[in-house]
């Protein structure tokens, strides 16, 4: 993961799905809890998003905008 000022880049590889968005939330979340508004993820290595990641990925963007 990368920072600088209030943007991070966090590259996920592998599947995106209900074992692994958890870990993903919890990182987004610690980020944007300290303060960081821009907030990138990395999707290219990622060969499979099922529905929980998806909706974990829309909870967060709500989130970030509200």
């Amino acid at each position: 993961m990368e920072t600088a000022s209030d943007i991070a880049f966090i590259p996920l590889s592998g599947d995106l799905d209900v074992s692994s968005a958890p870990d993903v939330r919890a990182s987004i979340d610690a980020l944007a809890d300290a303060g960081c508004r821009r907030i990138v993820l990395g999707m290219g290595q990622v060969g499979y998003a099922d529905s929980a990641g998806m909706s974990m990925l829309i909870a967060e963007l709500r989130r970030m905008r509200g």
